[in-house]
């Protein structure tokens, strides 16, 4: 039994206050020509493409307001030995969180007013640090719409 009544019940009803202006600035690309045009770029060379490298470097070179969708893993900063890492997976946490930062801004500046931004990083805290967290409040900050956290 649904100990909470339904609003029907109460005889009130919730009226969301200019639903259709938040649907438009919530709503990503379903009024992306609402929202903004896009001049036409050439981006031939890089469609359908993986593109593997420091992201760091790689983005620099992409025009803005081009990727629908960009999927990325960054590496988690375990401490881990890895086959030719500069790195070695063990930045001091701060730089570590710089450099995704500059990753962050980047991927921002080339992505399409509604694209998306996909991350895949640990839920677990390495060394105590609460990692996505972190990552979601540098991507907030970059005036970023959460959609949704998939834990698997």
């Amino acid at each position: 039994m649904n100990e909470y009544p339904d609003a029907k019940l109460l005889k009130r009803e919730r009226k969301v206050l200019e639903r259709e202006k938040k649907e438009r600035v919530r709503g990503g690309t379903k009024h992306l020509k609402e929202t903004r045009e896009i001049p036409g770029i050439d981006i031939s060379d890089l469609l359908d493409r993986i593109i593997c490298g420091d992201s760091e470097i790689i983005l620099r070179d992409f025009p803005d307001n081009c990727i629908d969708i960009i999927i990325t893993s960054p590496p988690y900063n375990f401490g881990l030995q890895y086959e030719n890492d500069k790195s070695k997976d063990s930045m001091y946490w701060q730089d570590y969180f710089e450099k995704l930062n500059r990753i962050w801004k980047e991927c921002c500046r080339i992505l399409k007013p509604g694209g998306r931004l996909c991350i895949n990083v640990q839920p677990l805290f390495s060394d105590y640090m609460p990692t996505h967290h972190i990552v979601s409040k540098q991507l907030l900050d970059l005036g970023l719409l959460w959609k949704a956290e998939i834990i698997w």
